[in-house]
């Protein structure tokens, strides 16, 4: 089983040579921010985009939390059964 989680992260970063404002100025920027088997990699969340990609990870952690939840009962009716 390959363990992955999921977060986000709002970030300052300067403009690039390419963007519209090209003034140097701070944006700040949504993040989403994956790590699968020990390795991190981040995509830059565009402002459509941001309520459907924050409603997703609080899904994602919701249904981390149900899962939780489903293996404890579980390990203590095995444990109930050995018993």
């Amino acid at each position: 089983m390959v363990s992955s989680r999921h977060s986000l992260g709002t970030f300052r970063h300067l403009c690039k040579p390419n963007c519209r404002c090209a003034r140097g100025k701070l944006h700040k920027s949504l993040y989403l921010v994956q790590s699968q088997a020990g390795k991190l990699r981040q995509i830059c969340v565009p402002k459509a985009w941001q309520q459907r990609v924050r409603q997703a990870v609080n899904d994602y952690h919701l249904m981390q939390e149900l899962i939780e939840e489903v293996s404890e009962l579980e390990w203590k009716r095995l444990q109930e059964k050995k018993r």
